[in-house]
């Protein structure tokens, strides 16, 4: 599913941001995940200058539509390194990691059961009785799918543990989710917090920072199932989730990388867009953002050398 709507949006406010000197000429085309959209297309794009366009959605499904040429962008952003790794002849020779962002459950605060989610997240409702209530039912819940996004995949598995950690049973979580692909749950990731908003839902799953962004509240996960913390990467890979027969998952940070592809139509856009976001410059943008950045960027494959002296 594009954003390239909410790209449009983003060039609006570039008058009023300081832009890149001689981005302004430039066009990128950039595939993003969903949750990245409004960073890119409100903050990062105005702040470069340029014509920025994006394409958003699961970061797996992003990355087989590129390996399948449906998609042929210039970047691509991806939560989590995975699908940076599957785009065929497309796979990077570099990339960055910017931030990570912790899972959060977002709730409306102006919703049907504003108040009672409220409680939740001020401790004042124990985890356990939090849990058991999501069991029952009437409070409806909104996540991305798990086959195509690492948010859906990482939800799946937070709520797992949590479950566990508060010693339910089994059953727990298999009642808070349903089936993998529970259609009345899953949504497209650029469509779950406008679902919410509109009261179509009761809560679902987000990064922090997406709740930040909207004004929405939110409950917090414990730190060892929220997938923010680099420091806990041995215990997110303890976690596992089985997408089919051949295939499963294990746990890891929800880190956002940047990549550039090989065979971009626009290097000299790429190389000036990434000059911004692996800046000093870029990385306080994504704090003011929510974001938990890395400082440092964390760079992998064959950097050119202009990235490594930014990243420092």
């Amino acid at each position: 599913m594009g954003m390239r709507a909410l790209a449009a949006i983003g060039l609006v406010l570039a008058a009023a941001t300081p832009a890149l000197a001689g981005a302004t000429s430039l066009t990128l085309v950039a595939a993003v995940a969903g949750s990245l959209a409004y960073a890119n297309a409100r903050v990062l794009g105005p702040a470069w200058g340029g014509h920025l366009v994006i394409d958003a959605g699961g970061s797996w499904g992003l990355a087989r539509q590129i390996a399948s040429r449906i998609l042929n962008p210039d970047i691509m952003e991806s939560v989590g390194s995975g699908p940076l790794s599957a785009l065929g002849a497309d796979t990077p020779r570099w990339r960055a990691a910017l931030a990570t962002a912790p899972l959060v459950l977002a709730f409306d605060p102006r919703g049907r059961d504003a108040r009672y989610l409220r409680q939740v997240a001020r401790g004042r409702v124990p985890a356990r009785a939090f849990l058991l209530r999501l069991a029952q039912g009437d409070l409806r819940l909104g996540r991305t799918d798990p086959l195509t996004d690492p948010q859906g995949q990482a939800f799946v598995m937070a709520v797992d543990a949590w479950v566990r950690a508060a010693r339910l049973p089994p059953r727990v979580a298999r009642r808070i989710l349903g089936p993998l692909d529970n259609p009345r749950q899953v949504l497209p990731e650029v469509a779950v917090l406008t679902q919410l908003t509109s009261g179509a839902v009761d809560l679902a799953s987000a990064f922090e920072p997406q709740a930040r962004q909207r004004h929405l509240d939110w409950i917090a996960l414990p730190a060892a199932v929220n997938f923010g913390e680099e420091r806990l990467r041995r215990t997110y890979a303890r976690l596992t989730l089985r997408l089919s027969p051949r295939r499963v998952v294990h746990g890891a940070p929800l880190t956002v990388w940047v990549a550039p592809l090989p065979h971009a139509a626009h290097p000299r856009a790429v190389r000036s867009f990434l000059t911004l976001v692996l800046s000093p410059r870029g990385r306080r943008l994504l704090q003011r953002l929510g974001y938990r950045v890395l400082d440092p960027a964390v760079l992998a494959g064959h950097a050119p050398g202009w990235a490594r002296r930014l990243a420092r």
